[in-house]
């Protein structure tokens, strides 16, 4: 499902801002 992806996305650009800031 396309929004199933579009979560992976979010979930994975969410992840690598969190990296950023620690």
């Amino acid at each position: 499902m396309i929004i199933l992806h579009a979560m992976a996305l979010l979930l994975d650009w969410h992840l690598s801002r969190k990296t950023q800031y620690s």
